[in-house]
């Protein structure tokens, strides 16, 4: 049965991994700040990624 036919949608994409150093003392207040909004490390980093790329086109018009 298909996808569409069972009425269910994969909504998981491909990623791929970034393997980075970063200051210990950033590390762990990227992790403070993470705990705090009760996300991951990597989505939050994800997310101020993509924010930052999304400021950037929009100033490079």
């Amino acid at each position: 049965m298909t996808e569409k036919a069972s009425g269910k949608s994969d909504k998981r994409r491909k990623t791929a991994t970034l393997n980075l150093r970063i200051d210990p003392d950033l590390k762990a207040r990227a992790e403070a700040v993470a705990a705090a909004e009760r996300r991951t490390v990597t989505n939050l980093i994800e997310t101020l990624l993509d924010d930052y790329m999304r400021r950037r086109a929009r100033t490079a018009k």
